[in-house]
């Protein structure tokens, strides 16, 4: 599998801060054949530990590649809008992506917890 270092170890945010809907823009270039992390998603507890993996929503479909979950994926926390807990180790659902053919594509997901929702909006260029 092939990970994207700057998308591996994305994460929504903590229960307690996401209020409503956080939005993610972000991009990954990949290549044809292989499977590539684009994100982990999950939630953590005041105490930093993992409180939830919440339920993945995709909301638009890959038109040139296939989407596919892993769950209780270990992984480190390095983004989420409260800024806590940086670091931490935790466990999340990877939403993984492959490319059928060269060419640029698009999906769209939402990360739904029970104290809202992340909404990410991937561009995907594939190789």
């Amino acid at each position: 599998m092939h990970y994207l270092i700057t998308l591996a170890a994305l994460v929504a945010a903590t229960q307690a801060a996401l209020a409503d809907e956080a939005t993610f823009n972000l991009s990954a270039r990949v290549k044809v054949g292989e499977t590539t992390q684009l994100a982990v998603v999950g939630s953590h507890k005041s105490d930093c530990k993992t409180s939830v993996s919440g339920a993945v929503e995709v909301t638009r479909a890959p038109q040139i590649g296939t989407l596919s979950q892993r769950y209780n994926v270990p992984y480190i926390f390095r983004r989420s809008i409260s800024h806590t807990c940086y670091g931490a180790s935790l466990v999340g659902t990877a939403i993984d992506y492959a490319a059928n053919k060269p060419g640029v594509d698009r999906v769209e997901f939402d990360a739904v917890f029970p104290n809202g929702r992340a909404h990410y909006i991937i561009s995907i260029v594939s190789h």
